[in-house]
Parts: structure tokens; sequence; C-alpha cells
């Protein structure tokens, strides 16, 4: 069985852990501590968030994470780890949205 990296993005290419990364934070990191829960990916709270937002709950979400990152990190108040962690989940939701444009989903909600 091979990895998401192995199937999908060419070897050496400079994404590849940090998407492998996302992906494993929302799947048994930050994200699944915090939202999760055993369903699929699709019934997690964010998504039933939209059905109310549209895709501005999520984007705003995007924002927030990736300016909260970015300012804390300068700040001092993040360490780069830190910093990272967050922007993973900046990842996790702009995943999210692009799913719900790909499948139709993003009329939901007032967004």
């Amino acid at each position: 069985m091979s990895t998401i990296r192995e199937a999908w993005l060419p070897k050496g290419h400079p994404l590849k852990e940090i998407f492998e990364d996302a992906i494993n934070q929302a799947a048994n990191g930050k994200g699944m501590e915090r939202h999760g829960t055993s369903e699929d990916f699709e019934k997690q709270p964010l998504y039933d968030i939209a059905k109310i937002t549209g895709l501005r709950g999520p984007m705003y979400q995007v924002f927030k994470k990736t300016h909260e990152a970015i300012h804390c990190l300068e700040k001092g108040t993040f360490t780069k780890d830190e910093a990272y962690t967050e922007l993973l989940g900046a990842l996790v939701y702009l995943g999210a949205m692009t799913h719900m444009v790909k499948n139709n989903d993003s009329s939901r909600g007032q967004g």
C-alpha cells in the first residue's frame, strides 16, 4: 500500500509532506481531537456549519487560521511548529471548501 505522497506527487515534490501532514491532522490530530467523530469527513461539523453559512464559513476559518499563524509567529507567541500546525488546519478547511465546490455543494446556506 503506497502512501498519499507516493501515489500522487512526484518524488522530491516540496508539497508532499505538507499535504500528507494536513490529511494526517484532519484524520488523527488536532482536527480529530477538537471536532472529530467517527463519522465520515463529509459529516464533520465543518460541513454542518457550511450548510448554514455556505462557503463563507470555511473561508473565514482559512483566513483566521492563516492570520493567527503568521501574526503569532511574528509576535513570538507561536513557535515555528505551532504556526505550521495552524497552517495545516487552514489547508484542511481549504481542502473541504474545494471538495464542496467540486461536488456542487457550494450553494449551501447563505454563502
